[in-house]
């Protein structure tokens, strides 16, 4: 299954709650994308 998100102005609180739930949810050979200009949280995100 495909799913796509987009985000805006997302602040570091809400962003490091997402990326727990997104963690929780991740099985095994699951793959996850991020992509968007230079700052917008993508390193953030994936740590």
């Amino acid at each position: 299954m495909t799913e796509i998100w987009r985000l805006d102005g997302v602040d570091l609180d809400r962003l490091d709650r997402l990326a727990s739930r997104i963690a929780l949810n991740l099985k095994s050979g699951d793959v996850v994308t991020l992509s968007g200009p230079l700052g917008a949280g993508k390193t953030t995100l994936a740590r």
